[in-house]
């Protein structure tokens, strides 16, 4: 490390030659956090003036922390999207529901479901009205998309109801084509509903509307309550095997409406 036009080094050449063995060995010994601070350090001042020459300043200057900034502006972008979505899929909800009410012939009352306590024949549903709201046993619990079950059991605040998906609920429907009429009940084996005392001789396709029939005093005429899904004749009986898929998917329902007027005008 001699100067050009010079026979020997120079105490000059010699404190050169020392500084930089000295930080060749303080970037080496060190950890790995300190040799990234001492990088930083000489990047924005020995080596700056070479940077500003040669345009190093159209890369980011700290990568790490540049991530870490996009990795956060990601997730915050995320969480706005995903609130956004569940915001416009309970938009479009109460729209389908404010819809129904305004189709409806009864007048109905909005309710929460609040609660399940299935028993040993099925699933009970605890609505957010009771007797206050004026709820009462016999009352008819409706979903958007049909009939949902009855309540059996109230008092201030909440009621009991018991759904389509119980064993000791049977309805009596009717098919909406035919004008057939039979007792539906849950069938926990098949998932579905077990439609009953429909003739043999009787035409019955599958995806037929089958809806409340009037009759028994609890459910009005012309509830929606499920479509059939199968249809078997039996040799030995006089009677069809139908099955009955409910158009609730009470799986994933959240609100559903009491019926208050026209319980009592047959069901």
């Amino acid at each position: 490390m001699v100067r050009r036009g010079a026979d020997y080094p120079g105490i000059g050449d010699w404190v050169v030659l020392g500084l930089v063995v000295s930080v060749s060995l303080a970037l080496l010994l060190p950890g790995t956090a300190f040799r990234l601070n001492a990088a930083k350090l000489l990047r924005g001042s020995v080596l700056y003036p070479f940077r500003l020459v040669l345009f190093f300043n159209s890369a980011p200057q700290e990568p790490a922390d540049e991530l870490e900034l996009l990795r956060y502006e990601l997730a915050t972008q995320r969480l706005i999207d995903s609130t956004h979505q569940a915001a416009m899929q309970d938009n479009e909800r109460l729209r389908e529901q404010l819809g129904f009410a305004r189709r409806a012939q009864h007048e109905l009352t909005p309710a929460q479901i609040v609660g399940r306590a299935p028993d040993r024949w099925g699933e009970i549903l605890i609505i957010s009205r009771g007797s206050r709201e004026g709820a009462c046993v016999g009352r008819p619990i409706l979903g958007v998309e049909g009939l949902i079950g009855v309540i059996v059991s109230t008092e201030e605040g909440k009621s009991w109801v018991k759904t389509l998906r119980h064993g000791a609920l049977q309805v009596c429907g009717m098919l909406q084509d035919g004008r057939y009429v039979g007792m539906l009940s849950w069938n926990a084996a098949q998932g579905l509903l077990d439609m009953e005392g429909i003739p043999i001789q009787s035409q019955v396709s599958t995806g037929e509307m089958v809806i409340t029939s009037g009759y028994g005093g609890v459910f009005p005429k012309a509830l929606r309550i499920g479509e059939v899904v199968s249809v078997r004749d039996d040799s030995t009986s006089l009677v069809k095997h139908i099955l009955v898929r409910p158009l609730v998917d009470l799986d994933r329902t959240e609100e559903v409406f009491l019926l208050v007027s026209g319980a009592e005008t047959g069901g």
